[in-house]
């Protein structure tokens, strides 16, 4: 289920961008990726300037991203809707202007069921969605997709991170919404070392500082008298 969901959307993406021009497309493709960009490794710096009450402590980091790429999104797609020349300016051929559309619409796609996907799994509720995708598999395609975003356009920016940290980043923010693991029971005791412990505990014990039974003593006898002579 989870892979219809992980690229049955970027599919949707590549036929709207099919039906549309290739410059918008590759626009659309831009907003989208360095929106993503930004709230990923933003995170961090955003959350700190804000807190949220105890029970919605749990969803600050997902509020965060999903707060800071839908702003960051929007004023892009301002930006470029002032900036960006007229498409009729771009005589493309019709065909390389459909399947080019079609490309970046499916990247665009990709790029954003990810994200919403991680973005999921950053809230403790992820787990009411076991039944029906893998929480494990989710977690690891989208952390490996938003990396290759992000090391995508790290060249493009002339950034040389750490990959290693990256993805300790990302997988200590879906660690942070694990359940906790449940306490640890004792084991039953088995009936024969049951029945032992009761009998142990019904038997009176002896006190401990009772002084030893010393031993009755002794009656001593009169010394006997010789015996007596017949003469006498």
């Amino acid at each position: 289920m989870e892979n219809l969901i992980l690229w049955g959307f970027p599919i949707l993406g590549g036929l709207a961008g099919f039906s549309s021009k290739l410059f918008k497309s590759y626009v659309t493709l831009l907003n989208i990726g360095f929106a993503i960009y930004l709230a990923l490794w933003s995170e961090g710096l955003v959350s700190g300037l804000f807190r949220l009450p105890g029970a919605a402590g749990p969803y600050k980091s997902a509020i965060t991203l999903a707060a800071c790429a839908i702003i960051v999104g929007f004023l892009l797609r301002k930006l470029t809707d002032q900036l960006a020349p007229n498409e009729r300016d771009f005589d493309l051929p019709p065909l390389f202007n459909k399947f080019g559309g079609a490309l970046c619409g499916f990247l665009a796609g990709m790029a954003l069921i990810n994200f919403a996907a991680f973005v999921f799994c950053t809230i403790p509720q992820k787990t009411a969605a076991s039944g029906i995708v893998s929480i494990p598999a989710v977690e690891k395609t989208s952390v490996r997709n938003l990396i290759s975003l992000s090391n995508l356009l790290d060249g493009l920016s002339f950034q040389a991170p750490s990959r290693i940290q990256r993805m300790a980043k990302l997988d200590m923010l879906l660690r942070a919404a694990d359940p906790k693991p449940p306490e640890k029971k004792s084991p039953a005791p088995v009936k024969g070392q049951e029945k032992k412990s009761t009998e142990s505990k019904a038997a009176p014990a002896a006190p401990a500082n009772t002084a030893p039974v010393s031993a009755a003593p002794k009656k001593e006898l009169p010394p006997s008298s010789p015996p007596r002579s017949a003469a006498e």
